[in-house]
């Protein structure tokens, strides 16, 4: 079963003020960003379970190349 994702309004503003310094610094920078991004968000709709739980029941994945850290929960409605 493949899961759907969604940001939490404070993250996709989080997300968006990161692609914004980035792209400030380098546009290849800024896109790369978006990639992973999007792998690491297949990756948790693909393998939810797989990533390490930080709190309760949130879970984690770090970002390849960025200093930045994904943080889900798992709704199996």
């Amino acid at each position: 079963m493949e899961y759907q994702h969604f940001f939490n309004p404070r993250a996709a503003v989080e997300y968006e003020n990161a692609f914004n310094w980035y792209e400030e610094k380098s546009v290849i920078a800024a896109d790369n960003l978006i990639i992973a991004v999007q792998e690491a968000i297949s990756d948790i709709c693909n393998y939810p379970y797989s990533h390490r739980k930080t709190y309760k029941d949130l879970r984690e994945i770090t970002l390849k190349k960025y200093p930045y850290n994904l943080i889900y929960l798992i709704d199996e409605k």
